[in-house]
């Protein structure tokens, strides 16, 4: 089973391959199904199913907005004729205000670059290891937004295990920062 994740109150668009119970790909496939909404009972699905031209038993399905309004699971079942039944899973996740996922399942990194004046600073690459050795793997990284905040390169909070120490570089042209920096998180 696939298992991905949506944006909230927004289409969506999936892609899944069908076969048959041979394994083989099929074409020219009038696909249907159903989906269900954070465990309540399931409803036909809304939005546009299509093939992709050019690959053999691949096929899109692009979500309503509707579809997607409900924090939490998104299960969904396509069929067609001759086809064996795909079961995919997605979770629509709740965004916190300034835009990000919120994944209930993981700790998010809260950590903020500011002046000594309280002030964010905004543009500051920011890389964090377990061990305050420059060579460690980076557990990590990315830049401040305007509020100081880290977000990785997708706009994400980065994740760290709760309750471990870890070390933070930060680096930015005109700024000079007493790295590493040991935080607990």
């Amino acid at each position: 089973m696939l298992v991905e994740r949506w944006e909230p109150n927004q289409q969506n668009l999936i892609g899944f391959v069908m076969i048959d119970s041979g394994g083989n790909e099929l074409t020219g496939l009038t696909c249907s199904g159903v989906i269900s909404k954070n465990g309540a009972a399931a409803n036909a699905m809304a939005g546009a199913f299509a093939e992709i031209s050019g690959m053999v038993g691949h096929y899109t399905y692009l979500s309503t907005i509707g579809e997607a309004d409900t924090i939490g699971i998104v299960n969904i079942q396509v069929t067609a004729v001759g086809a064996v039944r795909q079961n995919m899973e997605y979770t629509v996740l709740q965004r916190t205000p300034n835009g990000v996922p919120f994944d209930p399942a993981a700790t998010g990194n809260g950590y903020r670059v500011v002046t000594g004046g309280g002030v964010p600073i905004e543009g500051v690459d920011v890389i964090i290891r377990a061990l305050n050795d420059m060579t460690a793997v980076i557990v990590a990284q990315g830049q401040t937004n305007v509020n100081g905040y880290i977000r990785d390169i997708y706009g994400n909070i980065p994740l760290v295990q709760p309750g471990l120490d870890y070390y933070v570089w930060r680096y930015k042209a005109g700024y000079t920062f007493d790295n590493p920096d040991l935080e607990s998180m």
